[in-house]
């Protein structure tokens, strides 16, 4: 929320827009390190349960990677090939 109340004012000097700020987000939820610390103290005793803590982070972080990348082509602007040099 406070990044977007802050990209509303702040606009026109950072030069991005709402989709750009949602698709870099999107790109944040990849941090799984964390995630897999958190299910390994959780599911300590139980190896099966570990397997598909793990699992579901790394599901989760791929397909943040692919939603993110996705979400971010199409937000950026497009930019044309460079003229070829004459000669």
């Amino acid at each position: 929320m406070t990044a977007w109340l802050y990209l509303k004012v702040m606009r026109q000097k950072l030069g991005i827009t709402t989709g750009q700020l949602y698709a870099t987000s999107c790109l944040c939820g990849v941090g799984f390190t964390m995630s897999l610390f958190i299910g390994s103290l959780a599911f300590g005793s139980d190896p099966h349960l570990i397997n598909l803590c793990r699992l579901g982070v790394l599901t989760g972080s791929t397909l943040s990677i692919i939603y993110g990348l996705f979400l971010l082509r199409r937000t950026l602007p497009r930019h044309e090939a460079p003229l070829p040099l004459p000669g």
